[in-house]
């Protein structure tokens, strides 16, 4: 029986991520909350990002407030087991490569060790960084565990939009009003 439920899940998340959808696991939660079960996180449009602390490839530790400092980022949250993160990383790539986003407004965040988060970001060709939250603090009290999940902040550290649809069409120009807030 425990197996046959995990085929039948298997398949869906194999489903899920042919059309796109992500591993869709996010919780319904208060800003700043636990999670409790639903679609969507603590990540809530209008409030400010958390203040977390992140490992930078190089192993130095940065607070994501700092990742704000006058200017806004778009953040991805992806991990390299994830079938739908590496498209949704690629396309924001495609958009730095291009000229259309700077380098400097786009960041990944992952739980994946040093060494998965490093390997994925070469196989991708990633010029952007990838943080690691080590102590799953967004997970685990903000509810992010729907993957590929983005986010909009701006330079003042608020979220202006949140989206775990990778196959929306981006408008650049409306990312980049979001950005300045």
């Amino acid at each position: 029986m425990a197996r046959k439920i995990l085929l039948t899940v298997t398949w869906i998340v194999g489903i899920a991520a042919a059309l796109g959808l992500g591993v869709v696991l996010g919780r319904q939660i208060r800003p700043g909350a636990r999670p409790t079960g639903s679609w969507q996180t603590g990540l809530v449009p209008g409030h400010r990002f958390p203040s977390v602390p992140l490992l930078e490839a190089t192993g130095e530790t940065v607070v994501s407030d700092r990742l704000f400092a006058s200017r806004g980022r778009i953040i991805i949250f992806v991990d390299p087991r994830c079938p739908s993160c590496a498209p949704a990383a690629l396309r924001w790539q495609r958009l730095v490569s291009s000229g259309q986003i700077d380098v400097s407004s786009v960041a990944a965040i992952t739980t994946a060790s040093a060494e998965e988060s490093r390997v994925y970001q070469v196989e991708l060709g990633l010029t952007f960084p990838v943080y690691r939250d080590v102590y799953e603090t967004l997970q685990n009290q903000y509810g992010v565990t729907g993957l590929p999940y983005e986010v909009i902040v701006d330079a003042s550290g608020t979220i202006r939009a949140t989206s775990v649809d990778t196959q929306r069409k981006i408008d650049v120009r409306q990312v980049k009003r979001q950005l300045k807030g």
